[in-house]
């Protein structure tokens, strides 16, 4: 799995899948375009132009 299917295990954490992949995350019902993610307190920036999501499927 993925780091988004290996997220989807924790308690308020929703997956969006692509192509049977899980790629963004929800938490608690909010977008994903509003989660942040960071690596070791590094913030990761989204590499889309088009959305602020971080792409989890890699």
């Amino acid at each position: 799995p993925n780091v988004a299917e290996s997220l989807q295990r924790v308690q308020g954490v929703a997956i969006q899948r692509d192509q049977g992949e899980g790629r963004y995350i929800n938490v608690r019902g909010a977008p994903s375009s509003f989660t942040a993610v960071s690596v070791d307190g590094v913030a990761i920036p989204a590499v889309s132009p088009t959305t602020r999501a971080v792409d989890l499927d890699t």
